[in-house]
């Protein structure tokens, strides 16, 4: 884990001591299948500060509709919405509990944000 990685990974465990959380780097085939699986969010943390978004590292956790948070990339290949936006978007995605999931999602990126 470079500094950058655990910088962000140390923050996070002494914010939310509670949550279960994970670094996983270099991870393919089957042992990442069912880390993703057990996931409830994804952090995509470049490992250099210039970093881009790799499609190829993410791409098996959305297509399982995981709910990924990533450092900011290429600009031109990014897209910013606010939180009620955000609420609107991530409601799309679970049609069975619009609701709970929208909210929850929704207070935890805030509750670290505010942190940070």
């Amino acid at each position: 884990m470079n500094e950058r990685r655990k910088a962000v990974f140390d923050q996070l465990k002494k914010l939310a001591p509670d949550l279960n959380i994970i670094f996983k780097s270099n991870v393919w085939g089957i042992l990442r299948n069912e880390l993703i699986a057990r996931s409830k969010i994804i952090l995509n943390i470049h490992y250099y500060l210039t970093g881009i978004l790799e499609t190829p590292r993410i791409s098996h956790a959305v297509a399982n509709h995981k709910f990924i948070i990533s450092e900011t990339s290429n600009p031109d290949d990014e897209a910013r919405i606010d939180y009620e936006q955000l609420k609107l978007n991530l409601a799309k995605l679970n049609k069975n509990n619009k609701n709970k999931y929208v909210e929850e999602k929704t207070a935890f990126v805030k509750s670290i944000l505010e942190k940070i």
